[in-house]
């Protein structure tokens, strides 16, 4: 239902942990500002992260403080997609139910022939997964995603005109 954290402007990340019902402002300026600092490594040289996000429609229509802060926040996925490691698909709402209904995931893959671990965050608190089978569910769930989503072309032109036209 939101964007993910390494894709949040400074204002949507506010919002997000308002919305999260935190309430004492240094402990929301300290989030965000983790927040800011982990977005570094999508810029950082000479090898910054590659991310593939597949946002689903909600994401990008849902309004997390307000429209100023969505259009905002849709102009910096635009940014973003600019930038050669960063990939950017929209799961439409017609594309139906899939494989990842119930939750968002992250698949992570590193360098250095360490292992893929695979990440998922729940009202309880966030998962990893580790074992083959779960991992291979998890791959086979993002193929499925990359399938059904739009091109990364047509989610931006997508992204650009809700930015224009409003959700």
């Amino acid at each position: 239902m939101l964007v993910p954290g390494l894709l949040q402007t400074e204002s949507y990340a506010r919002e997000v942990n308002v919305i999260g019902r935190e309430t004492d402002p240094e402990t929301i300026d300290q989030r965000v500002s983790a927040r800011m600092t982990r977005q570094e490594v999508l810029r950082r040289k000479p090898t910054p992260l590659r991310m593939h996000a597949i946002l689903s429609e909600a994401s990008v229509r849902t309004e997390v403080g307000g429209p100023d802060v969505l259009r905002e926040q849709l102009d910096h996925l635009v940014t973003l997609s600019r930038l050669s490691n960063v990939t950017i698909q929209v799961l439409r709402f017609e594309a139906g139910a899939h494989l990842a209904d119930s939750s968002g995931f992250a698949l992570l893959s590193f360098e250095r022939d360490e292992p893929p671990l695979g990440y998922i965050e729940t009202l309880a608190g966030e998962l990893f997964l580790e074992s083959s089978r779960d991992l291979a569910r998890l791959a086979a769930a993002y193929d499925n995603l990359k399938t059904l989503a739009m091109s990364p072309a047509e989610s931006i032109r997508f992204i650009k005109e809700l930015s224009k036209h409003g959700t």
